[in-house]
């Protein structure tokens, strides 16, 4: 009975085992890491100004989206702590990979509200297993929080249109707003 269960979904047990050691090959994979993308370096320079440590000026007028940056500040302040530059930037890979995952598990919660489990679980897979999925997850580039407010804003949304009360509305503008971090005006 309980092996029958298992045979079932097999695209469903794939997607759960690629998940968790593709997340524990991140993890060791970042720890030998430094800052290897210009984004990168620029969004972790305006957490550094933010925070009021040295940082460098940009060639061109700055075009980035300011909310990651200030979401990065409290950990560019962790200087201030003794914690050296380094770990600092490991810090923030292991939060940008830890938001990449939560926008892959979002993503599977919401493909599983619309379609058959297994077809969720091998839409969620095919986006974790991407090139360019694999190449970003750990860089603090805005594009990966920016698709988790995206992912999260259309979950909110179906859940507003299943059942249209004030809760289920502060739960769509609260995404909605975080995607406005993303734009400049």
């Amino acid at each position: 009975m309980e092996l029958s269960r298992w045979k079932d979904k097999p695209v469903s047990i794939l997607f759960k085992l690629a998940f968790a050691g593709l997340f524990l090959f991140m993890v060791a994979f970042i720890m030998k890491l430094e800052i290897s993308n210009y984004d990168s370096y620029s969004y972790l320079g305006m957490a550094n100004y933010n925070a009021g440590l040295s940082h460098y000026e940009e060639p061109e007028l700055n075009t980035h989206p300011p909310l990651y940056p200030f979401l990065l500040t409290p950990v560019a302040a962790l200087q201030y702590l003794g914690v050296s530059p380094q770990a600092v930037i490991k810090t923030a890979h292991f939060i940008a990979l830890i938001i990449s995952f939560v926008f892959i598990g979002s993503s599977y919660l919401l493909l599983k509200s619309l379609l058959h489990r297994e077809l969720a679980a091998l839409g969620a897979l095919l986006l974790m297993i991407q090139p360019g999925f694999l190449v970003y997850s750990f860089e603090p580039m805005v594009d990966l929080p920016c698709s988790l407010m995206l992912v999260l804003a259309m979950r909110s949304y179906f859940c507003y249109r299943k059942n249209p009360c004030r809760k289920n509305f502060i739960l769509l503008v609260w995404p909605v707003m975080n995607l406005l971090g993303r734009f400049n005006f």
